[in-house]
């Protein structure tokens, strides 16, 4: 298992840069967004979490404290905006 971690770290380091250039970067400019919302469940990883993060810094980079990263964080979202739709 350790074996793994240390094999993965390299891509672990590299994908966030990467993700962050290609779609959120890109993404957030075409649509003039400053603020960038992190969930899902992958973003319980702490290291891809903060990695992002860093390589977001000219955007307001958002991610849950109180609430949960995965499915319930995202239900909860979906509910909010169905709310203020429907009002």
């Amino acid at each position: 298992m350790l074996l793994l971690k240390i094999k993965s770290l390299p891509f672990i380091m590299l994908s966030p840069k990467v993700f962050a250039e290609l779609c959120l970067q890109n993404q957030a400019r075409q649509h003039q967004c400053r603020t960038i919302v992190l969930s899902g469940g992958v973003m319980r990883n702490q290291l891809l979490r903060r990695l992002l993060k860093e390589n977001l810094s000219e955007f307001h980079a958002l991610s849950a404290h109180k609430l949960p990263m995965g499915d319930g964080g995202l239900s909860l979202g979906q509910a909010v905006i169905a709310m203020h739709r429907t009002s």
